[in-house]
């Protein structure tokens, strides 16, 4: 599978599209122009155009040209697309603008105050920033910590026995996990007024658990060195022998959600 149709795998889950949801529907989107940051193939995009006032220009921001080459197929001309990295956001800046968005995948920028003062830097006074993320201090909840314990034991020992592999001691930036506390204090201090800062606990379906298996950070996340189509396959295997012995649909999570207004 391609990394494309990996990501998208996970992005067009319906259960991924209603959380991000959730943060598009929750605040009014202001009129003029509105990024979208890591917008990968634009399944979510495609909800924020959808809601975005009349006039608005929504313009997709990601670091792979493959994947904003899909999302204009999806889109087209209903937005704008640029190709660039987050941390590198302030260049792009010609005019500042109104709304920026991050929609689970801001906790894969290792340095969040960078990230923020980048974002800060092309907004005007009054604008909107809004992110979510899963990949919190804490997002499985204790009753939760069997099923994933469970999980990757049995991916350990699949890998080992049938590909004679262990996993390195790497860490990818998703695996260092921020509080929320955490989060909202590094936009705080890179001058942003926090409106909203909401964990909510989801019952998060296995089919949104399988498609994580197909997104390249989760699996380098809990498999670091393992090639991604082994690491897919063995977590995708192990997960199904998991949820069947565990006799489970969903398992809890949390989601932290964030909106903020520059000072």
């Amino acid at each position: 599978m391609s990394d494309a149709a990996s990501i998208r795998a996970f992005s067009q889950n319906a259960f991924t599209l209603s959380i991000n949801r959730r943060l598009i529907e929750g605040h009014a989107i202001p009129a003029g122009v509105c990024l979208d940051v890591g917008a990968g193939t634009g399944e979510t995009s495609r909800i924020l155009v959808e809601h975005a006032p009349a006039g608005t220009r929504v313009i997709l921001v990601d670091c792979a040209t493959h994947e904003l080459s899909k999302a204009r197929e999806l889109l087209g001309s209903r937005a704008g697309y640029v190709a660039a990295k987050a941390e590198t956001l302030e260049r792009l800046f010609v005019t500042p603008v109104d709304a920026a968005f991050f929609f689970n995948c801001v906790h894969l920028v290792e340095d969040k105050s960078a990230l923020f003062r980048s974002v800060r830097s092309g907004l005007r006074s009054g604008s909107l920033l809004a992110f979510n993320t899963s990949f919190i201090a804490g997002a499985e909840p204790e009753e939760a910590t069997g099923f994933y314990r469970s999980w990757v034991r049995s991916a350990l020992k699949m890998l080992k026995r049938e590909y004679g592999f262990r996993p390195t001691k790497e860490r990818v930036a998703a695996r260092r996990r921020l509080s929320s506390d955490e989060y909202t204090s590094c936009a705080t201090n890179e001058g942003f007024e926090i409106v909203e800062a909401t964990v909510d606990r989801v019952e998060m379906p296995m089919t949104a658990f399988y498609g994580l298996c197909h997104y390249p950070d989760w699996v380098a996340g809990i498999l670091p060195g393992v090639d991604f189509d082994v690491g897919s396959a063995v977590l995708q295997r192990s997960l199904s022998r998991t949820q069947e012995a565990m006799n489970l649909t969903h398992s809890p999570r949390l989601w932290l959600r964030v909106v903020a207004l520059a000072t």
